[in-house]
């Protein structure tokens, strides 16, 4: 017998590699119709979503140190009197 974890990288090889839908995969691994749906799901939740599993990056927000010493410069907003340089 095998386990559910063997079954879920079966499920999942047949959907990757051969293109089958996760439900008839699982109806392929496994014949209790529960247990097809449950693997079924699984799949279609590691597709759905295939960094879920991975950290998600901080964001430049959220990384902002207070009091940093002005580090961070403004931007300057000067007119170009160059002619057709630009705006």
């Amino acid at each position: 017998m095998q386990s559910p974890s063997d079954k879920q990288d079966e499920v999942h090889f047949l959907a990757e590699e051969f293109d089958i839908a996760p439900v008839k995969a699982a109806a392929l691994v496994t014949e209790d119709e529960d247990e097809a749906l449950q693997l079924a799901a699984h799949e279609h939740q590691r597709t759905e979503d295939p960094f879920g599993e991975n950290p998600v990056p901080i964001s430049p927000e959220e990384r902002h140190v207070p009091g940093d010493g002005g580090m961070q410069k403004s931007v300057l907003r000067r007119r170009n009197d160059r002619g057709r340089a630009g705006p």
